[in-house]
């Protein structure tokens, strides 16, 4: 909600659980629509009508993860919360869409995305996009449990 406060000129759409929200969010700015609960296939539709995907992360959970397979298989970028889970999905280069809990990091990724040419969101996606096919294709995930294993 920070950064949609310091952006009052975007629009955000928010999906959350209502119980986790409410209990966390005393002030929902006017440029934010939140949606509860919603069934799978909204969500994803909303998803895919976005421009950027944010996702923060709370320390203590892993999900939301298969999000960001998701915002690449969108062809969207996300921007989410640096993890060590979360950095397996980001090349090198692309970990400037990985701020820390940096409020202004995050309005910084933010704002470049939004800001960069048609041209440059397509290069960065599609990077981002590329990466997560290799990392995660189940050749390349066999291939490297067999070297784990001994095989």
């Amino acid at each position: 909600m920070k950064i949609a406060e310091q952006m009052p000129e975007m629009e955000f759409i928010c999906a959350a659980y209502e119980a986790d929200f409410r209990q966390q969010v005393n002030h929902v700015p006017e440029n934010v629509r939140v949606y509860y609960s919603l069934p799978v296939q909204e969500y994803y539709a909303l998803m895919k009508g976005a421009s950027v995907i944010l996702l923060p992360l709370r320390d203590n959970r892993v999900s939301g993860l298969i999000n960001i397979t998701h915002a690449a298989q969108y062809g969207q970028v996300c921007i989410s919360t640096r993890t060590k889970a979360t950095e397996l999905y980001y090349r090198e280069d692309l970990r400037r869409f990985l701020p820390d809990r940096d409020l202004e990091k995050w309005v910084e990724s933010l704002s470049y995305l939004i800001q960069c040419s048609n041209d440059e969101y397509v290069s960065v996606a599609s990077g981002f996009q590329d990466y997560i096919r290799r990392q995660f294709n189940p050749e390349e995930i066999a291939r490297e449990l067999s070297e784990v294993i001994g095989g």
